[in-house]
């Protein structure tokens, strides 16, 4: 218990300090010493004193906060922030009560002192920070909110640009409305008072666009198929690359590497892990980089992986060692290829390492795969061939299957020498069915850019659980809060 006490300890400390601007009334009047009534110090002695803690928040944001229409009273508010507030309200001793309200007045009701606290799903900001008492964070994405755009689906907004003098709806004093301002400069911010009044508006071609946690807009979108999301396309590429230079590991015969990489279900990873916010990757090289050429790819397809492997050294079997950093996505993503591997009686040790470590594990060779990103941030493929492809690399940032082929070496360096970008992309287009039938790597996804970003804090998924990111304790009646939405808690991000 001492652990959570650490987080409501801080939660507490908000509260004492959030109203440190309101001073008690000290004037006794004609009254003695001992007649003299002590006002309560600061906020949570006074939340103490009246036996009720106030929480403003905005129900329109499922499942952090959100009205149950089948209930009446303070039970109708319901949802993970609900939840949340009656553990502190609890531990307090004192009786809850909820006071629905605009975000932005909700945030007002704190400032002026009219409310104690506010619960609902903030972000940390700088200006949060100046002007607010903020907890520790109790929820977090993988390193960034997933914030998303809306639009209708007649619409073909396809870059920020499109977007310049546009109206852009986004809940006033919201983390959105503040990437919106800072980061589609020539569009038109407009304030809305809630969510549903904003898809409204939307729908109605009030406003071309939308700015919502990425969370809400899977929910908003599952409900409004005429409503898409905008994406713009990235130029990462997530792959499990092989470890080619060690004849006695398993990933050295190519029926293996070929049998793994049909037996991986990409497109499950990206509906699943990824929640749809990627598209199946053909190679290192994103579509939107300079000189991308398609390359064949290695589609699920679990009876030709059985064959392939049947037709392996090791048609019964073996281990392999899975190597990635301590990022949260990655390992959620090597236990579903975990899982996806035992159909081959393939059995998968995932090891995870602080990123110093992880590096020098796979300059060890200490790996059968490794689960990496690379970003061609050049714009230009050279930039991935070469460092990813060429003999010379081997072991060094990119090449870390150890991929050594002279004939593509030699188109590595013929597609860097031409200045002509159709004449490169007829050598890369070479190069890509060398490195397919080589089957150097297992290429997953390439994730979609968003328009609106911001880094974010608090719980995380782990281990198939709602774990804090922070050293504390979270009571198991927050964790079954996650059930409360269709699509789970992993899925939600802050506003």
């Amino acid at each position: 218990m001492k652990k959570f006490v650490s987080l409501l300890l801080a939660l507490m400390m908000a509260l004492s300090l959030v109203a440190c601007g309101s001073k008690a009334d000290t004037t006794t009047d004609d009254k003695t010493d001992d007649d003299t009534v002590t006002e309560p110090a600061n906020a949570l002695e006074k939340i103490k004193a009246d036996g009720v803690l106030t929480v403003a928040l905005s129900p329109d944001f499922s499942p952090m906060e959100f009205v149950d229409s089948s209930k009446t009273g303070q039970d109708q508010y319901v949802g993970f922030d609900i939840t949340l507030a009656k553990y502190i309200a609890e531990n307090l001793g004192v009786e809850l009560a909820i006071e629905p309200m605009g975000f932005d007045a909700s945030q007002t009701a704190v400032y002026t002192g009219s409310v104690p606290m506010s619960i609902s799903g903030y972000s940390w900001t700088e200006d949060r920070a100046q002007n607010y008492e903020l907890s520790d964070y109790y929820y977090a994405g993988e390193n960034e909110t997933r914030q998303a755009l809306l639009i209708k689906k007649a619409d073909k907004y396809t870059s920020p640009e499109d977007l310049a003098g546009q109206d852009v709806g986004a809940q006033n004093a919201s983390l959105q409305m503040q990437l919106v301002t800072e980061q589609l400069t020539d569009a038109n911010p407009i304030s809305i008072g809630d969510i549903t009044v904003g898809v409204m508006e939307l729908k109605s071609g009030n406003i071309e666009a939308l700015a919502v946690a990425y969370g809400n807009a899977e929910m908003i979108v599952d409900a409004n198929p005429d409503l898409v999301k905008y994406a713009q396309p990235s130029m990462t590429c997530f792959n499990y690359f092989f470890n080619l230079a060690d004849a006695d590991r398993p990933t050295y015969d190519l029926k293996v590497r070929q049998a793994i990489c049909y037996a991986i279900d990409r497109q499950k990873i990206i509906d699943t892990i990824l929640h749809g916010s990627a598209t199946l990757a053909d190679g290192m090289i994103a579509p939107i980089v300079a000189c991308y050429t398609p390359t064949p790819t290695y589609d699920y397809d679990l009876e030709k992986a059985k064959q392939l492997m049947a037709e392996s050294s090791y048609p019964n079997g073996c281990d392999l060692i899975m190597v990635t950093n301590q990022s949260q996505q990655r390992l959620e993503i090597c236990q579903v290829v975990q899982k996806m591997l035992k159909e081959l009686n393939i059995n998968v040790e995932i090891s995870t390492y602080e990123q110093a470590t992880y590096i020098q594990a796979l300059n060890e060779h200490e790996h059968d795969m490794g689960f990496s990103a690379w970003i061609t941030s050049t714009g230009d493929a050279d930039y991935t061939y070469y460092p990813c492809y060429h003999s010379t690399q081997k072991g060094k940032p990119g090449n870390r299957s150890f991929f050594d082929n002279p004939k593509a070496d030699e188109l590595i360096e013929k597609g860097r020498s031409l200045s002509d970008p159709e004449a490169r992309k007829e050598v890369y287009s070479e190069l890509n069915q060398i490195i397919y039938e080589n089957c150097a790597a297992v290429h997953l996804p390439s994730a979609y850019g968003r328009g609106l970003h911001q880094v974010c804090r608090g719980l995380r998924q782990q281990q198939g659980r709602l774990q804090p990111a922070v050293d504390c304790e979270v009571p198991a009646e927050l964790i079954s809060a996650a059930d409360l939405s269709q699509k789970g808690l992993s899925q939600i991000e802050m506003h």
